[in-house]
Formats: structure tokens, sequence, C-alpha cells
């Protein structure tokens, strides 16, 4: 119920404003608004202005729109014909269109702001051990180093504060094509000078789980202890218990608990007898234990299994701007974000990205419901991406949606008369099908990713 609720408002609020942008520059243009309406289907409220705009909430919030007093589409009074649409200027057309993108683009804005204001937890900046033979391993970092700042190569170093910036510029890198500069500290504080991520070789790569696998930095640095025991699992079975924190694998120390999962993966290849000796320290005793690792077959290859949840408290930091830093930081992040989402959808179109990359309602669900269950902050960082998103993709010109009407105004700018009717039907044609397309893919991959895991 939480899942559905928070994406039936979450589209409502962006929805809402959205066509509150239209609304707003119609009326300061001097435009008549007959009609407001959030969704589509049977109204479910309605009320009526003292301008004579009707306002509607109807059954299914799947979309909006805002229907202005317009000759093309019926007769207007003579005594009405200035309030028309038609009538107006190109700029000030051109102005009342694009206020809806723009108006979820200023709510994404005031959406991060708002987060970097009222502060929040983050994980710090601490590597876990990177994925043996990965990118970052094979870069030098290790585990236990703190990131202070990074870089694209060539510019100024950045200050970062924690692990989700991390895992930000690293995102940005792979999909602008960059190598990334990192420079880093040990646990004593001292500064152990920067390297290079060569990110750019990854360019087209999809943004996802496997991304940072194969980069190597999968999450924060978290201690080497037990959270749960499986029962009947080999770890049960040897006598291993919640808590404990394990040293030492067949002599080898453990670092972290990602350095443990890499460890017990490859036992079965690892493992000098049918046994591996672990050293554990359970409340200050020191304990030894003999474990036979079960062995599971997976993509051709032996993958040992212990039966055990690894993973302790991770580090956090606070994070807090004041107003005008909030603000500042909102609007760069909108700017990145919208980059970064036109930036995807040129290199789908290119073949440079997989079409995979592209999500549909059933993925916005899944979000809208993860975030909300996680929290406040994360649900209205949810709601600000998604922002982001529509208004950049009502900026495409696309017949049909706000983009492909703007590039028909500036075509009447540079013309000086409109297109003819006949060609806008035929681009608005293509634009429908062209739209069907992308969310037929979009359908289809939120169904596979639902099948396939």
């Amino acid at each position: 119920m939480l899942t559905l609720f928070s994406f039936v408002f979450a589209l409502c609020v962006l929805i809402a404003v959205h066509e509150s942008g239209h609304y707003l520059m119609a009326r300061a243009c001097g435009v008549g608004v007959l009609k407001f309406s959030i969704g589509f289907g049977p109204p479910l409220i309605k009320w009526r202005n003292v301008q004579g705009t009707e306002f509607v909430l109807s059954a299914f919030p799947l979309g909006g729109f805002v229907q202005m007093v317009d000759e093309r589409e019926a007769p207007v009074d003579a005594g009405h014909s200035h309030l028309a649409f038609n009538r107006k200027t190109v700029a000030q057309r051109f102005g009342i269109v694009a206020a809806g993108p723009l108006a979820n683009l200023m709510l994404a804005t005031l959406l991060y702001a708002s987060v970097a204001c009222m502060g929040q937890w983050q994980l710090a900046p601490l590597l876990s051990t990177p994925v043996q033979g990965s990118m970052a391993d094979n870069a030098g970092l290790k585990a236990g180093e703190r990131v202070t700042a990074l870089a694209f190569e060539g510019d100024d170093l950045q200050p970062i504060q924690s692990f989700e910036e991390l895992r930000w510029w690293i995102t940005r890198a792979v999909l602008q094509q960059e190598d990334l500069l990192v420079e880093r500290q040990d646990a004593s504080g001292a500064h152990l000078g920067s390297l290079v991520l060569p990110l750019s070789k990854l360019a087209g790569a999809s943004v996802d789980s496997q991304l940072f696998q194969t980069i190597g930095l999968v999450s924060p640095m978290r201690s080497a202890v037990l959270r749960d025991v499986k029962e009947g699992g080999s770890g049960y079975r040897a006598g291993l218990k919640p808590q404990d924190v394990v040293l030492r694998i067949d002599g080898q120390p453990i670092l972290d608990a990602s350095h443990l999962q890499q460890v017990i993966k490859v036992l079965p290849k690892t493992m000098r007898s049918d046994v591996s000796l672990w050293s554990i320290d359970r409340q200050g005793v020191l304990l030894q234990f003999e474990i036979r690792p079960d062995v599971v077959r997976k993509d051709g290859t032996d993958t040992g299994r212990v039966g055990v949840w690894v993973g302790g408290e991770p580090n956090m930091v606070w994070v807090e701007s004041d107003v005008l830093s909030g603000l500042w930081s909102g609007l760069v992040r909108t700017v990145e974000v919208s980059f970064l989402t036109v930036n995807s959808v040129f290199q789908m179109l290119t073949g440079e990205a997989s079409l995979k990359n592209l999500s549909g309602p059933l993925s916005m669900v899944e979000y809208a419901g993860q975030s909300a269950q996680i929290g406040v902050t994360s649900y209205v960082l949810f709601l600000a991406l998604i922002s982001v998103s529509i208004g950049i993709l009502n900026l495409l010109p696309i017949p049909v949606l706000d983009g492909g009407h703007l590039v028909f105004l500036m075509c009447e700018a540079f013309l000086g008369k409109p297109l003819p009717e006949s060609w806008q039907g035929v681009f608005q044609k293509g634009g429908l099908f062209i739209l069907m397309v992308m969310m037929s893919i979009a359908l289809f991959n939120d169904v596979a990713r639902f099948f396939h895991g």
C-alpha cells in the first residue's frame, strides 16, 4: 500500500507542478484558461475559480493538461479574442509552453536544496577492499582509504564528504566518458596523493550494480563482523555465531567485510585441505574454527558458500549546508542531472548505450516504494530525480511533447508564419509513434527486470 500511495502522490505532485507552470505563465501573458486537469477519466474533485477556470482531479493520474482559449480549437467570441493563445506573440507562446518543463526543473532545484539544508547522515567515503582484478584494484586503491577530493582529469580537485558523492562522481564520469582523479588519505589521516580511475574506458556501459562491480567500488568499508549465521550452513555447523569478528582465514588477515566476501567466494580454489581455518574474535576471546565451505557451481565456476551475512555498521558523516550554499548545490545538482539525462538519451539514440537503460512505470512504482520505506530524505531525492526527468524529457524535440511545440514556434519565428497545420498533423503523428515505441521499450525492460531479477 505504501508503494502505491507513494507512487500516486509523486505523480500528482509532479504533474500539478508541470501544469501549474503552463497555467501561471498563460495567466501572466493574458491567455484565458478553460480547464486545469490532473489525470484522466472520471473526475473525483472539481471546482471553478473566479476567472472561470475549471480545476479537475481525475481518477487516473497518468498525465494532465491545461486547456486554453484558442481559436484553432473552438470558436471564440469577438469580445474574448484577446484572450486566445493563438493571438499572442511567438515569444509569449514560447514562454507558456516552456514554463511546464521549467517548473519541474525549478521544483527539483528546491527539493535538492531542501535536502542539503536539512542535512542528513550519509555514508563516509571510506573504501572497502576493491573487487580483485577490478579497475579500482588495478589503480591501487586500498581498503580503509578515505577519498577526500575528486576531479575530472584536467580540472581542479573538489572536496567530497560522503560515499554517495563518490558514486555520483563515478556515474557522471562514466556517462561523460571522463577519467576520474581520486585524492585520498590513510586511516591515520596522512595524505596519500592522487591516482586515476580510467573510467572513460567504460563508455556505453549501463549505470547499474554490475558497473560498480566492474569498477570495484561496490560499497563503503564495513568491519568483518558476522551479522547473521544461516541455520544449517557450513558456518553454523562449525559453530560460528552472529557478532563474531573474522580476523584471519588460513592465516590470511581479513581487512573488512568486502574482503571476507571475496575470500569466501574463492575458498574452493585456495584451501590447502578440505577445510579452512578461521580465526575469530568473540567478545574479546580468540577462537579458531575449521570450516568446510559449501560449494555452488555458478557460471561454470565453483563458488564458496558459508551461510553467513557479513558487515558491521558503516561509518557515517553528517552533511549539511546553509541556505545559500544549499540553493546553489540544488541548482548545480539539477543542471548535472539534466545534462546526464540528455547525454543518456543521446547515447541510446546513437547506440553508444543500451536501450535496456530505459525504465518505465513499473520501475517508477518500485523506486517510489523503496525510497519511501527508507525515509523522507530518500523520497524527496526520488521526487527531485523524477522531476528532472519529466522536465528534460518534455523538452525533447518530439511533436506532442512540449519540446516539439517549441520547435514549431521556432520555425514560425524563423519563417514569419506558422507551419501549415497539415504538416504539424503529420509531425505529431510521427511524434506519437516515437513516444509509443519508447514507452513500449521501457515497459518491456520493466517486465524483463521483474522476471530476471
